[in-house]
């Protein structure tokens, strides 16, 4: 049943039509439609005064005026002037075909998006737009359009169009989306937003290296500075995903090399806190305080928001060397470029690039080409250069649309590939070794998505057939380039967190986090300025003795208890025993006078013996969490403690003794002592690999390679000593004193050439494990060792025993082969290797065990861009050799 209002527009007769075509030329001061006149002469026709009442229905009225849109109300004072639109014409030719000269009719194009929810339900055609249209321009017609104005100006939602009016329905539009039948990708910008939405957006790229690391750094210092909840959120909630990231694999990976920062005590400070620095210090501060409170313990700050400020801008500048956060701005093709040169680096490879191998093999016939585009590229169905530009950087396209290139579709089909041309045989160790390598970031799990391109740290670790040396040509190069790209970020992370150790002036102001901030600092900052890595160890130094944290304490071997209270006692003073062992090695290594005044710190004791013992500081009661997390810290730190000790004495007797017989006592006790050492930690990894098993990060094997180098780092410093004396003695021409001090240097030479050659079989067996490529500061020491082995002379091949037979002097390469059992093998082995009876030192031993060294030094290439140039140097010195 039609409304009152359709039945007068279907009931409408010509008479009604007429008289409502007279009102609107008596409002328009126009003749009426029984004068027969042109458009033309309406345009010129005098203004007619008044208005004549209407009889007509105001919805009738509303009706008609809706279907001509095109009023102009600038012209209705003054002369108006009037033009009828297509739709009117059509209308006026179809009611009085005899009064109105025809106007020529327009097809209307057809508007999308433009009806309702309703006629688009039932197909028809809609005036919400019109009457939109009509709602939008201020209009002063008389009472005959009233109704519409009051239609018009109703509250916001209430405009609806005649249809839904009519039915009494409410009148709502929903934008049209995408058909979805046809499935083909264009170049528009939805799918470009949708491929942000995939591999996460990006900034544009800046045009150097340093600009783009500056981007990244500036997201972390976003994180890490102390403001406001209020100001910039958005940027710190953005960057709080990379830094939590960061924080992980600082605990994952550098806790156990450097382990001066408690990690049970700083995540539950963090986690707390929510990552504010000025709550982690109140909550730092606030447990010092109810544990001094308990037992009078003299006043220790432990940190205040700048130093909490700056350790976690440290930390993150550490984890920096072993993430892909430096990656993902991606580098510029000039400054990879500079690292990649066949010419710089003897270990280039022209098909050392998965990408180069694609861009350079052209088949003699033109195909399709397929696997040459990002996914990105691949989804919108672009052309993609990312073959043409240097591996780990994005394509253009990428760059210039701020999206994340990624190249997962490249790698799985080159996967495939090779996995049809070599068969399943290599695939099963592969698949062990990474399922290794996840395993040790499980116990610190990140669950944020990655919004970097992932590179897979299988890339650095040689297979078991290339760790003779014969298949690392395109893994050195590959490392090289890696550092290099690396570089920039790592470099501008250090120097804001140095900038912030100046800015908060913490070298004057002593705590406990300054003292680990200075201690981190002073491990990255070493190698690059000895001098201001010297000012920062000798600040932390007169920190700890300020706030009375240095300690002794003794060890008895036959009471279990004494032994498990000392390891606790040492977990507690890391931020002292950390710092004295660094200093105790870097004195004798550098030739320095150390920063610390106390020579020991734990001394073993045996039954009944007492020794005076200074008071301790009393643990607070979090930090005592027992031996089952951090067993494989205090056994690290109990082994570096005793190095340490052993470092302090060689410094004290050995090069500042002259007289030789004091020096063949002092030899040979610290001959004595380091291989008790030695001993000692391959008996502590074996028996607490079992407890560990699963605490991957906390592998024993990671501090026992740490104690082999350093212990041949000190055979290194005796030897050193013992030639500088003789060539002192030889100058001053002393014949008897110069033949005892001969015999010495020919021991010490002997027992160097001995420990080098047991950690280059050791780091053997853990090259394929990928321990080394996590390490940093002492294994960066590794040099040292390969160019000893490398100078030394050979001796001859013995007769009737080929390179074979002597290869079986060295321990077994079983272990190499198997999964994910590899590391519990290896510790039960390292007892052995410590024991094993090594073969003499011929050319090909030599070659060997130097290229295990510098297979090393490429792992190490990972984190430190300096490595492989020393690869270089090392490999050089063989060459010259015919080597």
């Amino acid at each position: 049943m039609l409304s009152p209002r359709s039945s007068s527009l279907s009931s409408s007769t010509p008479s009604e039509t007429e008289a409502l075509l007279a009102q609107i030329a008596s409002y328009l001061n126009l003749p009426s439609a029984s004068q027969p006149r042109t458009l033309a002469q309406l345009s010129g026709s005098p203004q007619l005064d008044g208005q004549q009442p209407s009889s007509l229905p105001a919805s009738v009225s509303a009706e008609a005026t809706r279907y001509d849109p095109l009023w102009q109300p600038s012209q209705v004072a003054g002369h108006r002037s009037w033009r009828s639109s297509s739709f009117s014409s059509s209308f006026l030719d179809a009611e009085n075909s005899t009064s109105w000269d025809s106007a020529p009719v327009q097809r209307l194009k057809r508007r999308f998006g433009a009806t309702c929810d309703h006629c688009r339900s039932v197909h028809l055609r809609c005036d919400l737009p019109s009457r939109s249209s009509s709602a939008a321009i201020p209009s002063s017609l008389p009472s005959v359009l009233d109704q519409i104005d009051q239609q018009q100006t109703a509250p916001a939602g209430s405009l609806s169009c005649s249809r839904c009016q009519a039915k009494g329905l409410r009148c709502t539009m929903t934008p049209t989306r995408a058909s979805e039948r046809t499935t083909a990708f264009n170049r528009s910008g939805s799918v470009i937003q949708k491929a942000r939405s995939l591999h996460g957006s990006l900034a544009p790229a800046a045009p150097k290296m340093e600009e783009q690391a500056s981007a990244l750094i500036t997201a972390v210092c976003a994180a890490t500075a102390m403001r406001p909840t209020a100001f910039r959120i958005t940027d710190r909630v953005m960057a709080r995903s990379l830094t939590v990231r960061m924080l992980n694999c600082y605990f994952a990976v550098c806790h156990v090399q450097l382990p001066v920062v408690d990690y049970v005590d700083f995540r539950a400070r963090f986690n707390a806190a929510d990552g504010d620095p000025r709550r982690m210090s109140m909550l730092a501060n606030a447990g010092r305080q109810h544990a001094r409170a308990q037992d009078s313990s003299p006043h220790v700050i432990v940190g205040t928001p700048a130093s909490t400020e700056t350790l976690l801008a440290v930390l993150v500048a550490w984890a920096a060397r072993y993430t892909d956060a430096p990656l993902a701005f991606g580098v510029t093709s000039q400054d990879a470029a500079g690292g990649s040169s066949s010419s710089s680096s003897p270990f280039s490879s022209p098909t050392e690039s998965r990408r180069g191998s694609l861009a350079t093999t052209t088949p003699p016939k033109r195909k399709r080409k397929r696997g040459v585009a990002c996914d990105s590229c691949r989804l919108r169905r672009v052309r993609c250069d990312i073959t043409e530009v240097v591996a780990g950087s994005s394509c253009s396209r990428c760059l210039e649309k701020g999206i994340y290139c990624t190249d997962e579709y490249i790698r799985s089909t080159q996967a495939k590939s090779k996995q049809k041309t070599s068969g399943d045989s290599s695939t099963s160790n592969n698949d062990g070794d990474s399922s290794s390598l996840s395993v040790a970031f499980n116990a610190f799990l990140d669950t944020s998505p990655s919004l970097t391109s992932s590179i897979s740290l299988r890339a650095w670790m040689p297979s078991a057939e290339a760790v003779g040396g014969s298949g690392t040509h395109a893994q050195r190069s590959l490392a090289w380039r890696r550092g290099r790209q690396r570089k920039a970020f790592c470099l501008g992370a250090l120097q804001h967190a140095l900038d912030l150790a100046n800015k908060h002036d913490l070298v004057n102001k002593p705590s406990v986090e300054c003292i680990q901030v200075l201690t981190l600092l002073y491990s990255l900052v070493e190698s690059i300025d000895p001098a201001q890595g010297q000012r920062l160890i000798r600040a932390a130094c007169s920190h700890l003795e300020k706030l009375g944290l240095t300690a002794q304490m003794t060890l008895n071997l036959g009471d279990s208890n004494s032994v498990v209270n000392v390891l606790r006692t040492l977990q507690a003073h890391r931020s002292y025993t950390v710092p004295w062992c660094m200093d105790a090695i870097a004195s004798v290594l550098l030739k320095r006078a150390p920063c610390f005044a106390l020579e020991w710190i734990v001394q073993f004791e045996e039954h009944g013996q007492q020794q005076a013992q200074r008071p301790l500081l009393s643990l607070v009661p979090s930090q005592m969490s027992g031996l089952t997390q951090a067993a494989g810290v205090g056994l690290s730190i109990t082994s570096m403690l005793q190095l340490g000790a052993v470092a302090r004495s060689i410094g004290k007797h050995i090069l500042m003794e002259q007289r030789v017989d004091k020096l063949q006592q002092a030899c040979h006790t610290a001959w004595f002592s380091v291989d008790s050492v030695m001993s000692m930690s391959d008996r502590s990894a074996s028996c607490v690999g079992s407890a560990l098993d699963s605490m991957p990060a906390l592998h024993p094997l990671g501090w026992v390679g740490i104690t082999k180098v350093l212990a041949s780092l000190l055979h290194l410093a005796i030897f050193r000593a013992l030639s500088e004396q003789c060539a002192a003695l030889a100058a001053q021409n002393v014949p008897d004193d110069l033949e005892a001090m001969q015999m010495l240097q020919s021991q010490g030479m002997l027992r160097a050439i001995e420990s080098c050659r047991r950690t280059s079989h050791f780091i053997k067996v853990i090259l394929p494990l990928g321990i080394i490529q996590f390490r940093g500061s002492t294994f960066k020491q590794i040099p040292h060792l390969a160019k000893f082995l490398a100078q030394v002379p050979t001796v001859a091949e013995p007769q009737g025993e080929t390179d074979f037979q002597s290869q079986q002097h060295s321990p077994p390469m079983d272990a190499l082969h198997s999964s994910d059992k590899r590391q519990g093998e290896v510790l039960k082995s390292v007892e052995g290797l410590g024991r094993a009876q090594l073969g003499p030192f011929t050319t090909a031993a030599k070659q060997r065990e130097v290229e295990w060294l510098i297979a090393a030094l490429l792992q190490l290439g990972y984190a430190w861009d300096e490595m492989p140039d020393e690869a270089n140097d090392v490999q050089s010195l063989l060459h010259s050799q015919g080597l």
